[in-house]
C-alpha cells in the first residue's frame, strides 16, 4: 500500500507593513525650507509632557519626499523594500526649548515612474524624529503626524 501524501497547511497570514523604520545616518531633511511663521503651541499633541512643544509650519523646498516601505510576508518568508514617494503638501516642525526634534510631513502617496507622478489615490503622513540629538532624523514613522513623546536627549 502507498503512503498518504503529507497534509499541507495553507498560510493565511497577510503581509505586514512595518510602520517604524530606523536609519542611523538619518533621512535627508534638506526638503525643509525656512519657517513660514513664528512657532505656535501645537494643538496636535496631548499630555503634560508635550504641553510646551512648539509647532512651526515650513515650506517644502522639494516637491517629493522619498522613503522606504518595508513589507514582511511571513507566508513567503520574505521582506520587500520599495522606495515610495510622498507628494509633499505640508511640513511641520516640532521643537522643545528651540530645538527641533521632529518633522511631520503630510502629502499624497504615489510613485515616480520615469519622473512622472503616479498618484495612489491616498493621503498619508510621515514623522521624522531625531532620536539622539545629533541633528540626524533617524526614525521614520509611517501614518504618524505628531510626536507622542519627547526624545530622551531633550530631557537632559
Amino acid at each position: 500500500m502507498g503512503q498518504a501524501a503529507p497534509e499541507t497547511k495553507t498560510c493565511t497570514a497577510k503581509p505586514e507593513w512595518i510602520t517604524k523604520i530606523s536609519k542611523p545616518e538619518g533621512w535627508d531633511t534638506s526638503f525643509v525650507g525656512n519657517a513660514r511663521r513664528p512657532p505656535f503651541e501645537s494643538p496636535f499633541t496631548s499630555g503634560p509632557e508635550l504641553a510646551s512643544i512648539d509647532q512651526t509650519e515650513y515650506p517644502a523646498r522639494e516637491k517629493y519626499f522619498a522613503w522606504t516601505e518595508v513589507v514582511v510576508d511571513s507566508c513567503l518568508h520574505s521582506a520587500s523594500l520599495k522606495t515610495q514617494h510622498l507628494l509633499i503638501q505640508r511640513v511641520y516642525g516640532y521643537a522643545l526649548n528651540g530645538k527641533t526634534f521632529a518633522y511631520g510631513v503630510f502629502g499624497n502617496c504615489g510613485s515616480l515612474e520615469k519622473g512622472v507622478w503616479v498618484a495612489a489615490g491616498c493621503d498619508t503622513t510621515l514623522l521624522l524624529t531625531d532620536t539622539t540629538g545629533n541633528g540626524r532624523f533617524d526614525s521614520l514613522q509611517f501614518g504618524v503626524w505628531a510626536p507622542k513623546s519627547v526624545p530622551d536627549w531633550l530631557e537632559k
